[in-house]
């Protein structure tokens, strides 16, 4: 077991993390090189890390924030608006911080890949069908993930919820799912994210 420094505070949701990566590790395709992995997974309060090699995860950190806790916190207007948008993404910038100083492993990943509802709903609007067969495995690039996130955001919500690949129960937390995920990938520098239909319950 590593320090409790490093996991942070709540074991609960760090025993968690390690659960994902234990569920998404043992399904990913090969990859070309040794580097490590990171699994991401947004929950609606939380958002859980985990880097290591497949099969073994080395370390684990959970921020307090997610699609739920966020958008609650700035989302008074519909849609938001770019001032709301922006105080979220320097909220979850600062929690980031956290990530890279708690876990700094995370930085040296060489591939990102997203768990849960809302990386799953990104993906899906930007297939255009929510197709597990389709999803599975499917490389959301960033750009990919900026264009989900910036129609979302902008969309009332009686508009988002004809979107295609975004089920009913998505239609309030998708926009602050889709800041957290493309906020994580510009500010580790990665460039797509590789989508994982496994999460926590397939690890438990």
């Amino acid at each position: 077991m590593k320090a409790a420094a490093e996991f942070g505070a709540d074991s609960k949701r760090l025993l968690e993390a390690r659960a994902d990566f234990g569920a998404v590790s043992s399904a990913l395709p090969p990859k070309n090189d040794d580097g490590l992995d990171v699994v991401l997974r947004i929950g609606a309060q939380s958002c859980e890390f985990s880097v290591g090699r497949i099969g073994e995860c080395e370390g684990a950190f959970s921020i307090e924030t997610g699609c739920l806790l966020l958008g609650e916190e700035f989302w008074h207007l519909d849609p938001p608006g770019a001032e709301a948008l922006s105080q979220a993404v320097s909220v979850v910038r600062a929690h980031l911080d956290d990530v890279a100083r708690e876990l700094p492993t995370v930085k040296e990943a060489t591939r990102m890949i997203g768990a849960g509802g809302s990386i799953l709903t990104a993906a899906a609007i930007e297939l255009g069908a929510y197709d597990v067969a389709r999803l599975r495995h499917f490389e959301l690039t960033r750009a990919a993930a900026e264009d989900v996130f910036r129609t979302v955001a902008t969309e009332a919500r009686s508009d988002r919820a004809y979107n295609p690949g975004l089920a009913a129960d998505r239609v309030d937390t998708i926009v602050a799912g889709a800041l957290i995920l493309v906020t994580t990938l510009r500010h580790f520098g990665w460039s797509s994210c590789l989508i994982s239909e496994r999460d926590l319950l397939h690890g438990v």
